[in-house]
């Protein structure tokens, strides 16, 4: 018997039935009946915003900023008339991209101009001084900032590439003597990106008409690892009802895991050395030795390119799992595999690793390339059309959860 993941009108919106396979059944607007409107649908009397790409920024307070606004861009659909809820993407670059970038490469605006959800790219910074706004743009996420996580600094290996030091890590005393380089295992700004998103979808919700049951969160390499942290976050992680982390973990000793119940769907390339999926893709030897960390879990850590150490994919999927309703025990009963249309595309594939005690979708794709986008390696003007398609295909019927829902009944 094939199962399918289906839409639940009444309680959460998807389920996943048991069976050995299921399919993934479509994308396309969500049902109507739920929309939870945000502030910004009653100021009616405000003008609707010019559709397309447009840049903006934001004040916010953030004292190791040598000025108080941060950056993004957002695009609005034509279809998109200011009254009626509509959903709410936010898109990561990776390092050294920024939001232009970002808005150019994995095709979003393509699928929110179909149908019809706002997508905003939030900039990450380098505050260099030389270059204060677009020098190495990265996001200070769990661990790229060189705090000790519970594991202990050694969060990299010993010869690792040294990364530049910004200026806000400065203050910080985090620089070797020169300025130029981290003196340990950090790689981002220390300014606070976490209190930028908050602010920003405060803004976003006061100012548009968004449904706050369908802001959904994706993001590439340092942005996926960035978007894990959101997800962790008790301000912007309820407000999210799926995230789709590409080419992205989480660093070894931040493995922190949702505030709630919320959908996650694992993008991997298999050829990826720079984040590895699994311990076998660590860069060099690694594969072959092990994590260098001695405390990881038993799992071990994979270890990137730049000899950075990471949690194995389904060791994050697994605080996913806990948190949308299977046991705390970290189960691991049988994978299904899940179709879609997409299947076959540059090796594309997905299963449900966890099985069907998920209440939300818990899923792992994978692609046959390395550390980029999936679809058509090598034909950027294909790929870019085909990451957005995919991402609403998967995403585009998932509401968010409430703590008083409940598992929805199974239908078969």
């Amino acid at each position: 018997m094939v199962s399918q993941w289906m839409l639940q009108p009444l309680l959460l919106p998807l389920a996943f039935l048991a069976a050995p396979s299921a399919s993934f059944a479509g994308s396309g607007a969500a049902s109507s009946s739920f929309p939870e409107p945000s502030g910004g649908c009653a100021a009616r009397a405000k003008a609707v915003p010019r559709e397309g790409l447009s840049r903006h920024s934001i004040s916010v307070h953030d004292p190791l900023l040598s000025h108080g606004f941060r950056r993004y861009a957002l695009y609005i659909p034509a279809s998109y008339d200011g009254t009626s809820p509509v959903p709410l993407v936010l898109d990561f670059h990776g390092f050294y991209d920024d939001f232009v970038s970002e808005a150019k490469e994995d095709g979003m605006r393509l699928a929110a101009e179909r149908e019809g959800f706002i997508v905003a790219y939030p900039n990450g910074k380098g505050d260099n001084p030389a270059d204060p706004d677009d020098w190495w743009n990265t996001w200070n996420a769990a661990g790229t900032n060189g705090t000790p996580g519970r594991f202990g600094p050694e969060i990299c290996t010993k010869d690792h590439s040294l990364y530049p030091c910004y200026s806000s890590c400065a203050i910080a005393g985090l620089c070797d003597g020169k300025k130029k380089h981290r003196t340990d295992c950090g790689s981002s700004t220390c300014v606070d990106d976490t209190g930028f998103m908050r602010a920003l979808m405060l803004h976003l919700k006061q100012s548009f008409c968004i449904d706050e049951s369908r802001i959904h969160g994706t993001g590439i390499s340092t942005g996926g690892i960035f978007l894990y942290a959101m997800a962790a976050d008790p301000v912007v992680g309820p407000q999210l009802a799926s995230i789709m982390p590409v080419e992205a973990s989480e660093i070894l000793g931040y493995l922190a895991g949702p505030v709630q119940s919320m959908a996650v769907i694992d993008v991997h390339g298999s050829k990826d050395d720079c984040i590895p999926a699994n311990v076998t893709n660590s860069w060099g030897p690694y594969k072959h030795n092990g994590c260098p960390n001695s405390r990881a879990g038993r799992d071990g850590c994979t270890v990137g390119d730049d000899g950075w150490f990471y949690h194995p994919v389904d060791e994050v999927l697994a605080t996913y799992a806990a948190s949308n309703g299977c046991p705390s025990e970290r189960p691991q009963p049988q994978p299904q595999a899940v179709t879609s249309r997409f299947d076959g595309r540059t090796g594309w594939s997905c299963t449900a690793p966890f099985g069907s005690c998920s209440v939300a979708p818990v899923l792992r794709c994978v692609h046959s390339g390395g550390h980029t986008w999936p679809f058509h390696v090598g034909k950027p003007q294909i790929r870019n059309r085909q990451f957005g398609e995919m991402f609403w295909h998967f995403v585009g019927q998932i509401r968010r959860s409430k703590p008083s829902e409940t598992m929805p009944d199974l239908i078969i």
